[in-house]
């Protein structure tokens, strides 16, 4: 009687697995139709470039079944064509996109591709060197000035159809805001994208810069020169400094003398008599426009 039991519990258990099976085989074998999105790349020979913008995107219609089509949809493959080019004998190009070059699974039927024929306007191709023109914004921070700059390198390859090319001389960067920067320091700065029709050499460019405060709002007075030095100073000719400083209007009257120091930085080779350059510690908040005397001059 056990057994019987046993016998029958396995027996409904193979019943509801066959029938799983069954279900799970029939509902991924039933075919649908979907339309999925494609990225199409012409690849035209060396000596030839498109003068004309066209729309990378091609909409393919199939019916497969649901298994095969639900892969479809993570894979994101550019269609790589090649078109024939040997018969050419006008700017103007027919590519048509055949069933072969979409690489779909077997087992899924193409029902439409639109576009299916894509019409390019084709030119000789041409390397150029442009200038490179950075583009600044006309704001800068409030009591500061552009006193230098420089990139490099001045100009970049760009190659393209020489219709278009021909027209150009110079291509810009992307707009610097230059209120981010204070003093001397270096950046890269990307260069304007240009569309696909053109293959730029590189995309950025290194930016020198050079920005110092233009006028100053605080003036600090005899401040005492400190000497850094590994030998015996015998002498300097002044021993006083006068600042000018800009920083916040809101600031100004919360400067702390002891937070600013006045150097003069003897080189460890200097004998006799030298003239040694002054150097000033400021706080960041500061910002220093002047410093009367710029040297001094020292006996050792």
């Amino acid at each position: 009687m056990k057994k019987k039991k046993i016998n029958k519990l396995l027996l409904m258990f193979i019943s509801f697995l066959t029938s799983l099976i069954l279900w799970f085989y029939v509902t991924s074998s039933l075919n649908l139709k979907m339309e999925i999105v494609k990225k199409i790349s012409i690849k035209l020979p060396e000596s030839l470039s498109r003068t004309n913008i066209i729309d990378n995107d091609i909409y393919i219609e199939i019916q497969g079944p649901r298994l095969l089509l639900s892969r479809l949809k993570n894979i994101e493959e550019e269609i790589v064509i090649r078109p024939d080019v040997n018969d050419l004998k006008s700017n103007e190009l027919s590519v048509q996109i055949k069933n072969s070059d979409l690489d779909l699974p077997l087992g899924i039927e193409v029902l439409s591709v639109t576009p299916r024929i894509m019409k390019l306007n084709v030119d000789k191709k041409i390397k150029r060197k442009l200038t490179i023109q950075p583009l600044f914004e006309t704001q800068i921070s409030s009591g500061f000035e552009l006193v230098d700059y420089s990139i490099s390198p001045k100009v970049t390859m760009v190659s393209g159809p020489s219709s278009l090319l021909k027209k150009m001389k110079t291509i810009d960067t992307e707009l610097v805001d230059l209120g981010q920067y204070i003093g001397k320091g270096e950046d890269e700065i990307r260069l304007e994208v240009l569309d696909s029709r053109f293959e730029m050499s590189q995309s950025s460019v290194d930016f020198k810069y050079e920005i110092k405060a233009s006028k100053s709002n605080v003036v600090l007075r005899d401040l005492s020169i400190v000497v850094k030095s590994k030998h015996l100073v015998k002498k300097m000719d002044q021993n006083q400094a006068n600042i000018f400083l800009l920083m916040d209007e809101k600031l100004k009257d919360k400067v702390d003398p002891s937070e600013i120091e006045v150097l003069a930085i003897v080189p460890d080779d200097a004998t006799g008599e030298i003239e040694v350059p002054l150097k000033v510690r400021l706080p960041n908040t500061m910002h220093l426009i002047e410093i009367i005397p710029k040297t001094i001059k020292i006996s050792l």
